[in-house]
C-alpha cells in the first residue's frame, strides 16, 4: 500500500454502506487522495466503485465511517452546497435537453447568482478549453451534438465554478473507441494545463477500463466486492504480484495475449 497522502483532498475513514436489502456494497473503505492528483477507481461491474464515488458528494450516505473533503467531515454540512463545490461528470452527461449549450455550461454559475457578463465570458472560455468553438456550438441544443461533443459540454459544466475536486463516473464509457481516446486526450491535456496555471484539480475517476486508468491516473485503486483489493501507483500496476491485479490485467489484455500466441 502507498504511504498516506500528504495534504489529502478526500479521505474515507472505514466507510461502509449496507443497502436496505442487506447487501454490503462498501466494506470499511480507507482511502486518502492527495490534492491535485488523479486517482482511478477500477473494478468490475457491481464491485462498489460508483457507490464509493457517490459518498464523496453525499449522493449516498455511508452506513458507517466518515468522509472528509479538504479536511472537513462532510456529514455535518449542507449537502447542496457540497455538491455545488464539486464537479461531477457522468457517462450520459446529464445535460438539460431544453437548454442551449451555453446555458447548460453556465447553469451552476446562475445558481450562484453570478453576473450575466461573467457567466457569458466563463462559458465561452470553457468551451474553448474543451475544444468547442463558441460561435458554432453555444446556441445549439444537446440533441444537435455528437456523443463526444456532449461529453465535452459535460466536462465544461463540471469545471464552470472552478471546483477543486472532480468526480467522474465512467465519463467516456458510452463512446466509441476512437472518440473515447480523443476525450481521454482532452481530459489529460486540460488537467495538465490547469496544473501549469496553478489551478490543479483532484480527480476521482471511476472506470472499468484498465488502459484508461493507466493513461489518466497516477494511482489505481482496485475494488473487489466493496473492499480495496489493491492501491498502487499506475506505473507499478501491471508488475504487481497481487493475485486480483494479475487476474484483472489478464482479463483485460487477453486479446493481446491471444494475438501474441498466434504470432509465435
Amino acid at each position: 500500500m502507498p504511504e498516506p497522502a500528504h495534504n489529502p483532498a478526500i479521505e474515507l475513514h472505514d466507510v461502509s454502506f449496507l443497502t436496505q436489502q442487506g447487501r454490503l456494497l462498501l466494506d470499511r473503505i480507507r482511502l486518502a487522495i492527495a490534492a491535485g492528483t488523479t486517482v482511478a477507481i477500477l473494478g468490475r461491474s457491481g464491485s462498489g466503485k460508483t457507490t464509493l464515488l457517490r459518498t464523496v458528494n453525499r449522493m449516498i450516505e455511508p452506513t458507517s465511517g466518515e468522509v472528509l473533503v479538504e479536511g472537513k467531515p462532510i456529514g455535518r454540512g449542507d449537502p447542496i452546497a457540497l455538491r455545488r463545490s464539486i464537479g461531477y461528470v457522468v457517462q450520459e452527461t446529464g445535460l438539460f435537453p431544453h437548454f442551449r449549450i451555453e446555458r447548460n455550461i453556465g447553469i451552476v454559475l446562475e445558481l450562484q447568482n453570478r453576473p450575466k457578463d461573467e457567466i457569458h465570458a466563463r462559458t465561452r472560455e470553457l468551451m474553448a478549453m474543451v475544444g468547442l468553438d463558441p460561435k458554432q456550438f453555444a446556441g445549439r441544443y444537446p440533441h444537435q451534438l455528437s456523443g463526444g461533443q456532449r461529453q465535452r459540454v459535460g466536462l465544461a459544466r463540471a469545471l464552470a465554478a472552478d471546483p477543486p475536486i472532480l468526480l467522474m463516473d465512467e465519463p467516456f464509457g458510452a463512446l466509441d473507441p476512437l472518440t473515447r481516446a480523443e476525450m481521454q486526450d482532452v481530459l489529460r491535456e486540460l488537467l495538465a494545463r490547469l496544473n501549469k496555471a496553478r489551478l490543479p484539480k483532484t480527480v476521482l475517476l471511476v472506470t472499468h477500463d484498465l488502459d484508461e486508468a493507466m493513461y489518466l491516473a497516477s494511482r489505481i485503486v482496485l475494488i473487489e466486492e466493496g473492499r480495496v483489493a489493491a492501491d498502487l501507483p499506475s506505473a507499478n500496476f501491471l508488475d504487481s504480484e497481487i493475485p486480483s491485479v494479475r487476474q484483472y490485467a489478464k482479463a483485460v489484455h487477453r486479446g493481446l495475449d491471444a494475438a501474441t500466441t498466434r504470432q509465435a
